[in-house]
């Protein structure tokens, strides 16, 4: 079994661990419209300020909220990363780092 884990530099030396959610697979009338490996669309920082500022979660949900909007971004951008065209840069890193 395999897990990933994604960790980013909070402040100084605080550092947050996380490990992203799940990518749900997509209804088939999606996926036949995108594919079958497409991803869900991205959540919104918008999305993130509605889901924290219309209240009844605590400190610690909402921090988790953030962690895993985060989370989440630095996993599509490492994706993106890997689908790079081979030579380039972002593919560089991308083999270094797996």
């Amino acid at each position: 079994m395999q897990a990933r884990v994604v960790v980013f530099p909070i402040r100084g030396r605080a550092w947050c661990f996380a490990r992203p959610r799940p990518v749900l697979p997509a209804t088939s009338a999606s996926a036949s419209a995108a594919g079958s490996g497409a991803l869900p669309p991205p959540p919104t920082l918008k999305d993130l300020w509605l889901g924290i500022s219309a209240g009844g979660r605590t400190a610690p949900e909402n921090a988790e909220a953030v962690a895993d909007f985060v989370a989440d971004k630095m996993n599509r951008a490492w994706i993106g990363f890997g689908s790079a065209p081979e030579g380039s840069v972002k593919r560089r890193i991308h083999r270094s780092g797996v």
